[in-house]
């Protein structure tokens, strides 16, 4: 994809405005106006093949925890399945294993913030932050092997095969983390993932690998301030998805080299008519909003008609295909 850079962008503006410079709080407006537009264009389509990411796999978390509102509120947030324990180290065989969504994993090792449930002696949930250390054994089974620094440990006498609904946490060290912890289930699908791009809009979430030969599941959501919650996930020992999304769009500042070069005509145009709009000159703004709207209307129609949108994304709607024809 084609890039220009903002400050390409600013001397087109200039050029049109026919002056060489902007005061210091005019350039301040303009970028405001820049940002402003250059969302309105993202909105327009679900296919700018720019930001598409098309059936990339994702991490399903199950579970949330909040409540821990001082010390180490980082231990806050989503939590993924990691497997079932194995029958050494220091979680109870065959217990469910869970690490922080944001933790760093490779093939082998979980290092991070772990819940899980501590030896048969005590027997009862516990939330370490800190460096836990969890192996992934060839069996898949987890091995905590160093659990780190515990902050909270379950101290209702339930014996529960999950940690949601404990109503009673002992809190181990008051100056590390302290609150009152609520785990809940979730199937969630977040925006963001260590190592991936963020999710500015979901599009679609499958079982498998989509858009290959063969057809796979695909499920249904709704998006909350989270997340996508799956409703009919087909297992929930399932630890992925695949997600079909648009990349979240970045905020452009004064040093930025990558303004789409799909939106820049429509940018120059469009935040030229803002600029006309304050300064009161109305009828003007009104003409540079038209020629800003046919720039945009012609990238629409790109990608109404490439094959890109035929043949994968067909069941996206854009801006373009909701116009009257």
């Amino acid at each position: 994809m084609q890039n220009k850079t903002y400050s390409d962008l600013l001397g087109l503006i200039k050029a049109l405005s026919g002056v060489n410079n902007f005061t210091q709080e005019e350039e301040a407006y303009i970028l405001s106006f820049v940002n402003r537009r250059a969302q309105q264009a993202y909105d327009t389509s679900d296919s700018w093949a720019r930001y598409i990411r098309v059936s990339e796999e994702r991490n399903v978390s199950s579970l949330t925890l909040r409540g821990v509102t001082a010390g180490d509120t980082s231990v806050n947030g989503n939590y993924i399945f990691a497997g079932k324990s194995s029958s050494s180290g220091d979680a109870v065989l065959n217990s469910n294993v869970y690490y922080q969504a944001d933790t760093s994993v490779t093939s082998s090792t979980i290092t991070g913030p772990l819940i899980y449930k501590r030896d048969a002696v005590t027997d009862v949930w516990v939330i370490a932050g800190g460096s836990g250390t969890a192996t992934i054994n060839a069996d898949k089974t987890i091995t905590v092997t160093g659990n780190g620094t515990t902050y909270f440990t379950q101290n209702d006498g339930v014996d529960s095969d999950t940690p949601v609904g404990i109503n009673i946490w002992s809190v181990a060290n008051a100056v590390i983390a302290n609150g009152r912890p609520e785990v809940e289930d979730v199937v969630l699908i977040p925006y963001t993932q260590l190592g991936k791009s963020n999710i500015g809009h979901f599009l679609k979430i499958h079982r498998n690998k989509a858009y290959l030969s063969n057809s796979v599941r695909d499920y249904d959501f709704f998006v909350d301030a989270n997340g996508a919650n799956i409703l009919n996930i087909a297992n929930g020992t399932d630890l992925s998805v695949y997600v079909t999304y648009k990349e979240e769009l970045p905020d452009f500042t004064t040093v930025s080299t990558d303004i789409p070069r799909e939106f820049f005509n429509y940018l120059a145009h469009s935040v030229y008519s803002d600029f006309l709009k304050m300064d009161g000159q109305n009828e003007k703004s009104i003409t540079e909003e038209s020629i800003a709207n046919n720039y945009l209307n012609i990238e629409l129609d790109k990608i109404e008609y490439s094959s890109n949108v035929n043949q994968v994304l067909s069941k996206f709607s854009t801006y373009v295909s909701r116009q009257a024809r």
